[in-house]
C-alpha cells in the first residue's frame, strides 16, 4: 500500500506530462492535495527537479474562521518549498445561488486565469475515488441518464483549461495512509462533514447509510460504473462524430439532416440530440428527449417542439433546432425596384438587362436556412407577401402541393415571402431550380425576355418576431 500513490502518481506522469511543461496546483491543505505536492515533488527529486516547474495555487473560501492562517501556512510551505505562491480570497457573502456551485466555479476560474498567465501546460486537483463514487451517486439520484453518470475524469478540458487528478483510482484511506508514513499532517475541513451541504450529507450520512443498510461497501462498485459510463460516452462519441460532422449552422440555429444517410440507433440519435440542444444552451427533458429522437427515427414530417424560446422542428428524418422562428411575412405589397422589409427580409430588387444576370438562382429552403437568396424573374407587375396553402401556382396544381411533391421542410412555408402575379403564385423561394433556365447552357433565357427583375432576399436578424 506504502508504494500505491508513488506508482500510480509516476504511471500517470508518464502518460500525460512531458519534461518541461509548467503545472499548477490547486492546494487546499488537506489530505488530498497536500499528498499530490509531496508526491510530485518525490517524482521530480527522481528524474530531475527543474524538469517539473511547479506553481501552486489556493483559494481561502472564508467558510471558517482559521481559513486566513491555514493560507499563511501554505504561503510559507511554498517559500520553504521555494515554489510560486498564488492566493485567492472569496467573500462568501458576494457570492449567490449555491455556495458550493459558485466556490467551484470560482476556483476553476482562478486556476483557469493562473494557468494562461503562468503558461501551465495543465492544473493538478487531488480528487480520488471516494470522490468519484460521491460524483456517480448524487448524478444517481438526479436522474442522470447512462452515458453522463460518468463522474470525474482523470483528464478532461474545461474552457480551455487542462485539468489533470492522478490520484482518482486511490481511496482516501490510501491517501491517509501514504500521509502517515511520510509524517505529513493536513488541514482538517470540518466543512467536509457538514450536513447543510450536498458534499457533507453524502460523506457522513448518505453514503455510510447506504452501506450499512446495503451489508457492503458500495463505493467500489459506484466507481465501476462511473468508468464504465465513461467508456460509453466515449463510444458514443466516436459513433455519432460523423453525423455531427454534418450539422449546419446558421443565424437560424443548428439543422442536422439524416435524411440521406443511413440512421444511427435510438441510444446514438438520443446522444446526439442532447449534444446539438445543449450547444443551443438548453436541456430537454427525457420525455421530450425521447419523443423528439423517436420522431427523427420514424421519418414524420411537421413535427414540432417548443422549449421556452426555442423550437424544434423534425421533418423526414431532419431535425432543426431553431434559434427564432422568422417574423410574420406582412400583408401583400407591390414588388418595386429599391429596398425594403419584408418580415425578417431585407428584400433588393433591382432592374437587370439579360447580359447582366448572374447564370444560377440561389434559391431552395436549405439556402433559406443559410439566409440569403437570389432569383431574377422577367419584368412585370408582382406583388410579395405571404403564401396562401391552397393558392394556384404557375407551374401547376396548389402552391402547397408543389412545396409537399418536392418534399420542402413545413416549418418553412409560412416563414417565406412568395412572388404573386395575377391571384398566383409566380415565385416561389424553398425548391431548387434553375430559374431563369439555360440557353445553350450559357446564357439565361426565359421566352426571349430581354429584361429582368433581379431580386435578392437576406435574413435581418435584428428583427426576430415570435410567430404566436
Amino acid at each position: 500500500m506504502k508504494e500505491k500513490l508513488p506508482k500510480t502518481l509516476a504511471d500517470f506522469m508518464r502518460a500525460h506530462w512531458a519534461p518541461g511543461q509548467r503545472l499548477l496546483l490547486g492546494l487546499s491543505g488537506g489530505p488530498d492535495s497536500l499528498a499530490l505536492l509531496h508526491l510530485l515533488l518525490n517524482y521530480a527529486q527522481q528524474i530531475h527537479p527543474t524538469t517539473l516547474p511547479l506553481e501552486l495555487a489556493h483559494v481561502d473560501h472564508r467558510w471558517r474562521a482559521e481559513s486566513s492562517a491555514e493560507a499563511e501556512q501554505l504561503a510559507q510551505l511554498a517559500t520553504q518549498l521555494n515554489l510560486p505562491f498564488h492566493l485567492k480570497t472569496l467573500d462568501p457573502t458576494q457570492l449567490t445561488g449555491n455556495l458550493e456551485d459558485a466556490c467551484r466555479q470560482e476556483r476553476l476560474n482562478f486556476f483557469k486565469r493562473l494557468s494562461d498567465d503562468q503558461g501551465c501546460y495543465a492544473v493538478l486537483l487531488g480528487h480520488h475515488a471516494d470522490d468519484q463514487a460521491e460524483t456517480v451517486l448524487k448524478r444517481l439520484f438526479e436522474g442522470a441518464s447512462l452515458p453522463y453518470l460518468g463522474g470525474l475524469k482523470s483528464e478532461n478540458m474545461w474552457e480551455g483549461l487542462r485539468i489533470w487528478r492522478p490520484l482518482l483510482s486511490c481511496r482516501k484511506s490510501d491517501i491517509l495512509a501514504w500521509l502517515k508514513t511520510q509524517q505529513l499532517t493536513a488541514f482538517d475541513d470540518a466543512t467536509n462533514r457538514d450536513v447543510a451541504y450536498m458534499r457533507g450529507r453524502m460523506r457522513a450520512q448518505i453514503l455510510p447509510t447506504l452501506t450499512e443498510q446495503f451489508g457492503k461497501e458500495i463505493s467500489t462498485a459506484l466507481c465501476a460504473i462511473g468508468w464504465e459510463a465513461q467508456e460509453l460516452y466515449q463510444y458514443l462519441q466516436e459513433r455519432i462524430a460523423p453525423y455531427l460532422d454534418r450539422v449546419e449552422r446558421s443565424e437560424n440555429g443548428l439543422l442536422l439532416d439524416f435524411s440521406e444517410h443511413s440512421l444511427p440507433a435510438l441510444l446514438e440519435v438520443k446522444h446526439i440530440v442532447r449534444l446539438v440542444t445543449k450547444e443551443m444552451g438548453f436541456q430537454l427533458s427525457k420525455e421530450g428527449l425521447a419523443n423528439v429522437s423517436e420522431l427523427i427515427l420514424s421519418g414524420k414530417a411537421n413535427k414540432q417542439v417548443s422549449v421556452g424560446s426555442t423550437f424544434i422542428s423534425v421533418d423526414r428524418k431532419r431535425l432543426f433546432v431553431w434559434k427564432h422562428l422568422m417574423a410574420d411575412i406582412l400583408d401583400r405589397r407591390p414588388l418595386q425596384e429599391g429596398v425594403f422589409q419584408q418580415g425578417s427580409w431585407k428584400i433588393s430588387v433591382t432592374n437587370q438587362d439579360q447580359d447582366s444576370l448572374p447564370i444560377v438562382s440561389r434559391k431552395g429552403w436549405k439556402q433559406v436556412w443559410r439566409g440569403y437568396l437570389e432569383v431574377t424573374i422577367p419584368q412585370g407587375t408582382y406583388f410579395i407577401g405571404e403564401a396562401v396553402s391552397q393558392a394556384p401556382y404557375h407551374q401547376g396544381g396548389t402552391i402547397d402541393k408543389w412545396w409537399t411533391d418536392h418534399k420542402v421542410p413545413a416549418c418553412f412555408r409560412k416563414q417565406v415571402p412568395v412572388i404573386w402575379r395575377d391571384g398566383e403564385v409566380y415565385e416561389e423561394f424553398l425548391t431548387v431550380s434553375l430559374n431563369p433556365p439555360l440557353k445553350d447552357g450559357l446564357k439565361p433565357c426565359y421566352i426571349n425576355e430581354e429584361k429582368w427583375i433581379r431580386i435578392i432576399m437576406e435574413r435581418s436578424v435584428s428583427v426576430f418576431l415570435r410567430r404566436s
